[in-house]
């Protein structure tokens, strides 16, 4: 039981962290793209986490199995949400770059001052033309709680429990 609540509340935050990219994304961003992905990742732990309350008390073997898929899946999603804030923090030094450069060419009268030249600027140089860090902070955060549920999911795993230590002596035992 203790899992699916980890699981649960791992889904509660996966849907956090989506929202909360969803509502920092700059104008121009793809934001639905980042409220769509851990909200999908947060229904698979969230039908995990179902099956594994249904299956505990009939088939322990089963839900023991989807609890294990789940660790694998919560490192997948750590995984993965690693790999694409690299992605970000590197697009968001592009940037970075790229907005100092305009900025100086704006500034002296270099290159006119619209939307449009200012699109065709960035692109020139490889770099989006909005901001990337609400994307590279909220990824790194979801990495990290992602590797937090994977050890949590590791802590709570069923039939796993430490054993007493033994009460009576072995019958093999001599006691010479």
């Amino acid at each position: 039981m203790k899992s699916a609540l980890v699981l649960f509340a791992y889904a509660a935050i996966l849907v956090t962290g989506g929202v909360y990219a969803f509502l920092g994304a700059p104008e121009g961003a793809n934001a639905a793209t980042a409220l769509i992905v851990p909200g999908a990742c947060a229904a698979v732990m969230i039908v995990l986490g179902f099956i594994i309350v249904s299956a505990m008390p009939d088939n322990p073997k089963s839900a023991e199995r989807v609890h294990i898929a789940a660790i694998v899946l919560a490192l997948v999603f750590a995984i993965a949400f690693g790999f694409r804030a690299t992605s970000a923090a590197k697009a968001q030094g592009a940037y970075i770059t790229a907005q100092s450069a305009w900025q100086t060419a704006v500034t002296t009268n270099d290159i006119e001052d619209s939307p449009e030249a200012k699109i065709a600027f960035f692109e020139a140089r490889n770099a989006p033309d909005h901001s990337k860090a609400y994307l590279g902070n909220t990824l790194w955060i979801l990495m990290g709680f992602s590797a937090l549920a994977m050890v949590a999911m590791l802590a709570t795993r069923p039939g796993k429990r430490l054993r007493p230590a033994r009460t009576t002596p072995d019958e093999d035992y001599d006691e010479r």
